[in-house]
C-alpha cells in the first residue's frame, strides 16, 4: 500500500465509493475507511480464498471507536 496524502485520498475517495455502491450516502467513518483497507489488501493479495471468515465489523467495533 502506497503512503503519503494522495494515497490517503484516494482510499479515502475509494472508501465514499464503496458506501455509495453500497446505497449509502453518509460520510465514512475511521470504521468505514479501516475495513475498506484491510479488504483491499486481502483481495489483492489473490490468496486463492474465497471469501474472510471473520465479521470484521465486530472484530474492528471492540477495536475502535464507533464515533471517529
Amino acid at each position: 500500500m502506497q503512503r503519503g496524502e494522495g494515497a490517503a485520498r484516494a482510499v479515502l475517495d475509494r472508501t465514499y465509493q464503496s458506501l455509495a455502491d453500497w446505497g449509502s450516502d453518509r460520510e465514512p467513518k475511521l470504521l468505514d475507511v479501516v475495513r475498506y483497507m484491510i479488504v483491499n489488501e486481502y483481495l489483492d493479495a489473490a490468496t486463492g480464498e474465497r471469501g474472510m471468515s471473520i465479521d470484521l465489523g465486530a472484530f474492528l467495533a471492540q477495536r475502535i471507536d464507533a464515533k471517529l
